[in-house]
């Protein structure tokens, strides 16, 4: 997973990583080396949506440890998103080389919590006055400025002792290109992976917003899956398929703030069944 991120910046993901830290200092010190390693793959060669499936990897204390730390990290997440809509945080992007603004509207629809999951985000054809640079839909990391994130959360002007290796600094600021956003649903009726914005200077294009990112939704039912197995009534965690559908509800609440219809849950869920046992089959 290549992430570049410009100097005196940091990603997304590890940007709400450092405010968990600063906001409950406590209980980030003294974890398990083998905690501090997955934390420190964050952002870098692991993504936070897929935090919630690595609790598995931890008993006792140091289970309930790594939960602790994972409700603080979603905590942040919250508080990061509320502090990029008010405008007391700017994300950036880069599009041909160029920072661009992801506007702050953005961060209070449906669709701003995707980029929390993989710290990326969708862009369309960026076209400057002179020339067309890239066409079609290229994805790439948000990141914010050190100084910023530092600025707005830094409680003390000491510094707990740190899991993390990236350093809040100083920057000079960027003149960014303003955006418009825009938000897309594919003719099959699933979402864009991720969010989108639209770098063509003075577009007002605006779609339907994704409500639901099915490709992530079915990638949460596989891995669920590979863990328990089909439902069965000898697996009290999953004895049928009405307790995965709440396991679906439950993530998607967790994920995109609102629960989806059964009606719209159960047809998907039957082919994800469906691949699934096809794929046992043959393997």
């Amino acid at each position: 997973m290549s992430r570049f991120i410009p100097a005196d910046h940091i990603g997304l993901e590890r940007g709400v990583l450092q405010v968990a830290e600063w906001s409950n200092a406590e209980i980030w010190h003294g974890i398990p080396n083998e905690e501090v390693q997955l934390w420190n793959r964050l952002g870098r060669s692991m993504y936070a949506q897929g935090l919630e499936f690595k609790i598995d990897q931890f008993s006792g204390a140091e289970r309930k440890g790594f939960f602790e730390r994972y409700l603080s990290y979603l905590s942040a997440e919250d508080e990061v998103r509320k502090a990029l809509h008010a405008g007391y945080l700017t994300a950036y992007v880069l599009a041909e080389g160029h920072s661009v603004t992801v506007d702050r509207e953005f961060w209070g629809t449906e669709a701003g919590i995707l980029p929390f999951g993989d710290g990326m985000i969708n862009i369309a054809g960026a076209v400057w006055p002179d020339r067309v640079l890239n066409l079609g839909i290229v994805r790439t990391i948000v990141f914010m400025r050190e100084a910023d994130l530092a600025k707005r959360f830094v409680k003390t002007a000491a510094s707990s002792k740190e899991i993390l290796d990236d350093s809040a600094a100083n920057a000079a600021v960027k003149t960014p290109i303003s955006t418009e956003l825009t938000r897309r649903e594919a003719a099959t009726d699933q979402p864009v992976s991720g969010s989108e914005i639209n770098t063509r200077v003075g577009s007002t294009r605006l779609g339907r917003k994704p409500t639901y990112d099915w490709p992530d939704v079915q990638e949460f039912v596989r891995k669920t899956l590979e863990h328990h197995g089909l439902p069965s009534a000898d697996d009290p965690d999953l004895p049928d398929q009405a307790a995965l559908e709440r396991r679906i509800m439950q993530h998607c609440l967790q994920r995109y703030g609102r629960e989806p219809a059964i009606s719209n849950v159960r047809p998907k869920l039957a082919k994800w069944l469906k691949e699934f046992k096809e794929t046992q089959v043959r393997n």
